[in-house]
């Protein structure tokens, strides 16, 4: 569950930067395709980068290239109860939270798609070409739903050259409401981020820049244009899925009816999404295959550490490479596998059940991390189990122990052949 957090996380990360971008540099430009392209773009981007895994293969003469498991936290057992059914319930909150956000926004949208049904079956219709007018009983805005137009039934003028009717062809015709159905699914997923909701007001933005800039390149005066906007008071504006002749955005229609084409030099902006993208692949998507090779077991509850106990280094820089045994191998085809899981969360089970806190270093007040260097043989076995660094010789014992005693692995293969393979596994005692 935590991962599914994170990947919310990550993903509301990238939208907001990828929307800065949009905000900052593109958003006052006349390139409306371009822009309404990029934000269809840096959603999908968002979505998908957290969910790819690139490996990046370690070095071949540093510690680096020693696989590290992710750091178990033992504590006294009562407090280690206690905090984790604390974080248990925590998750399980957040998680009730987001559900009933989802439920609530997924309701309004499908709300809103059923009354669009509704009037389809119960509208008085027309139609102009492959466009079907709707005209409803409400006191509606006039508004488009893929090929149908939606008007209010006291509406009476003439269709052909109907500026209003011609506006909602050009939503029609470039599948404006593709965009924004994606854009209320985006608000159902991420209710609780505010760039989301602004996703949406762009694209409806963008939308409306384009539809008049279509129009009033059918040489219909601008002034008179204009005026047509103002005088849209009738009606009450409908819900987002919809495009509506919008009247919220008149100011900034106007303004972008008169503004100069921007010069083409302007798309050079988009170069600002490079660095941003990069850095977004390089902490979401890439990794070392130390940092990849056991992910922590989602499901497993881990005690927070605070700032005192995690403040020392992690590791020495160099160790000797005498100290690790021959023809050990620290990258492989097929990865070692304990009781059937080679991602470390069953390895991580066992050894917070087999691990204990020693009653005399608890007593001392003794604390802090040990790491632990050890190999899976080719026959499975658990060797050459050392302390890289250690904190207390009661603790390093104690991390020694349970490492010995590990059942037997599904060793590592390389080209078919099973083979030896090297880990390192940080352990922090913790007294709280």
């Amino acid at each position: 569950m935590n991962s599914f957090f994170l990947y919310l996380f990550e993903s509301g990360v990238s939208l907001a930067l990828l929307y800065s971008i949009y905000w900052l540099f593109l958003k006052n430009d006349t390139f409306f395709n371009r822009n309404r392209l990029y934000l269809a773009v840096s959603i999908l981007f968002s979505m998908i980068i957290p969910l790819i895994n690139i490996r990046l293969a370690p070095g071949t003469n540093s510690i680096a290239q020693i696989i590290q498991l992710d750091e178990i936290l033992i504590t006294p057992e009562i407090s280690r109860s206690f905090t984790n059914i604390f974080l248990t319930k925590s998750v399980s909150l957040l998680l009730v939270i987001y559900l009933l956000g989802v439920s609530f926004f997924s309701g309004i949208l499908i709300f809103r798609l059923y009354q669009i049904w509704n009037w389809i079956q119960k509208g008085e219709s027309s139609t102009i070409g492959k466009i079907k007018i709707i005209r409803v009983q409400q006191n509606i805005s006039p508004f488009s739903f893929f090929n149908w137009v939606f008007l209010p039934r006291k509406y009476t003028v003439e269709f052909k050259n109907d500026e209003i009717i011609n506006h909602e062809k050009v939503h029609i015709r470039q599948l404006h409401t593709v965009d924004l159905l994606i854009s209320e699914l985006l608000i159902v997923f991420q209710w609780f981020n505010p760039i989301v909701w602004l996703y949406r007001f762009s694209f409806k933005e963008i939308h409306e820049y384009t539809a008049d800039s279509l129009v009033l390149k059918k040489g219909i005066l601008v002034n008179s244009y204009q005026n047509l906007i103002m005088n849209q008071i009738f009606g009450i504006q409908f819900f987002p899925v919809g495009n509506n002749f919008n009247k919220s955005l008149i100011k900034n229609r106007i303004i972008m009816m008169t503004k100069s084409k921007s010069p083409g030099i302007t798309n050079l902006k988009l170069l600002f999404t490079v660095p941003v993208i990069i850095t977004l692949a390089l902490i979401f998507s890439c990794s070392s295959n130390s940092d990849n090779l056991l992910e922590p077991n989602q499901e497993v509850e881990v005690l927070p550490v605070n700032a005192e106990t995690t403040s020392k280094s992690v590791i020495e820089e160099n160790i000797s490479s005498s100290e690790i045994p021959d023809k050990v191998y620290f990258n492989v085809e097929e990865l070692p596998e304990f009781q059937g899981d080679n991602k470390g969360g069953k390895f991580k089970k066992y050894i917070m059940e087999n691990l204990k806190y020693p009653e005399e270093a608890a007593e001392k007040g003794i604390s802090g991390k040990v790491f632990i260097m050890f190999i899976v043989k080719s026959d499975g076995t658990v060797g050459h189990v050392k302390v890289a660094r250690g904190a207390d010789p009661l603790l390093d014992a104690e991390a020694i122990r349970v490492i010995e005693s590990s059942p037997k692995w599904k060793p590592g293969k390389e080209k078919g052949k099973a083979v030896n393979m090297s880990y390192t596994f940080p352990i922090n005692f913790v007294l709280q």
